[in-house]
């Protein structure tokens, strides 16, 4: 990629530092979702949350305690939960108003929650036919032997400490074979997301004890005329921090989405698709992956304008004279111990947001192999997210 490719990145989101403020400003969620059923008013599920190119603290829900994965209907199922930012801490942190927001008159962090289901090849909170769940919350029925402040709802106390209960019932005579539930703060507050899952109903209520692996829903762009596609995915909440998704990816998410979503509607090259991609220390694989989302979507956008134009060129994306894009390929790498997580995100979520694009994981230990080695050939595009730790 060249300078100038480079800069036309950065530079519309880096002209003006940002002031200081007290308090962040609210991320903005991704627009997906509109159908969640529930008995109690929920919100949308949201996506991974927009840094809004300033810098702010995100926190992470976490849970405290040993997670579900099989629930039994009508049965109340107990979620205790936690606000950790980054680096894994809350109680160093300044008040917790400044950190994320709280709307007036609030005294907790409300938590919203909603069902997940796999239809047709993609995650979304519509139901399969005749498979359909009614999820609903309420606060925790009894705190005092967890520690917990009493809390008057589903949310997080000023301790950074909560959770609340589901229930799922069934609306329809068969149930879905697996679905997830996605637990969030309202809209604008500044979460990082949790899902439960993959969940089954059975006889009883099921747990599994690692606390220390998640799913994050995380919303790729699609044109206007569709809707997102959500990948869910899976990091670890041990000593190794490259099993985190840290806060610069979803700052580098931001940038890139707007970038590539502007020029769908303008006379421009692809930012990504037929591009060879390497992305140092990946981590989860997270930004990789997305990359390898925006290259799909890049593709699909010129397949559907190739097939709108006939003996005049629209003046649209990636116009009859430009070339269909060659094949594009995303190499993630990172030490041998993180290949394991990375190849589980990207087998759980190619076909669902990538399933045209080549996506690779190799080992890479800085100063010991040449990147001719990973074989991948001349680069355009080198992606380096929080590659350096203490």
């Amino acid at each position: 990629m060249s300078r100038r490719e480079l800069d036309s990145l950065f530079l519309p989101y880096s002209i003006t530092p940002p002031s200081p403020s007290p308090s962040p400003s609210p991320p903005l969620f991704g627009d997906d979702y509109d159908k969640c059923s529930s008995i109690s008013p929920l919100s949308t599920p949201p996506s991974s949350p927009s840094m809004d190119c300033r810098p702010q603290t995100l926190f992470r829900l976490l849970p405290t305690c040993s997670m579900p994965c099989g629930i039994k209907f009508g049965t109340w199922v107990s979620i205790t939960l936690e606000l950790l930012s980054e680096f894994g801490g809350f109680q160093y942190e300044a008040s917790p108003n400044q950190n994320f927001k709280l709307k007036d008159g609030q005294s907790l962090l409300p938590l919203d929650c909603c069902l997940l289901y796999e239809w047709e090849g993609q995650i979304s909170s519509q139901s399969p036919p005749n498979c359909s769940l009614v999820l609903e919350k309420r606060a925790l029925q009894s705190t005092n032997w967890l520690g917990l402040e009493n809390l008057s709802g589903p949310g997080i106390g000023s301790s950074g400490r909560g959770g609340l209960e589901l229930r799922v019932l069934p609306t329809q005579e068969q149930a879905p074979v697996t679905f997830w539930i996605s637990i969030s703060s309202e809209r604008d507050q500044g979460i990082v997301p949790l899902v439960l899952g993959p969940l089954t109903i059975s006889s009883d209520i099921r747990r599994v004890d690692d606390t220390r692996q998640v799913l994050r829903p995380i919303s790729v762009p699609q044109r206007n005329d569709l809707s997102p596609r959500m990948m869910l995915l899976k990091e670890t909440w041990n000593n190794v921090p490259q099993g985190r998704i840290w806060d610069s990816a979803f700052t580098l998410i931001d940038i890139f989405s707007k970038k590539t979503t502007h020029n769908l509607y303008q006379p421009a090259p692809p930012v990504f698709a037929g591009k060879r991609i390497l992305d140092l220390s990946a981590g989860t694989g997270l930004l990789g992956i997305f990359l390898a989302g925006l290259a799909q979507l890049e593709l699909e956008s010129f397949r559907a304008n190739s097939i709108l134009s006939s003996q005049t060129c629209p003046t649209t994306p990636l116009s009859c004279h430009s070339p269909t894009p060659p094949c594009t390929t995303v190499m993630l790498t990172d030490l041998a111990d993180a290949l394991g997580l990375i190849n589980f995100n990207v087998s759980s979520n190619q076909d669902r947001i990538a399933p045209n694009i080549n996506i690779v994981a190799k080992e890479l230990k800085w100063g010991v192999a040449h990147l001719a080695q990973l074989g991948a050939g001349e680069l355009d595009i080198v992606i380096a997210s929080d590659v350096v730790y203490e």
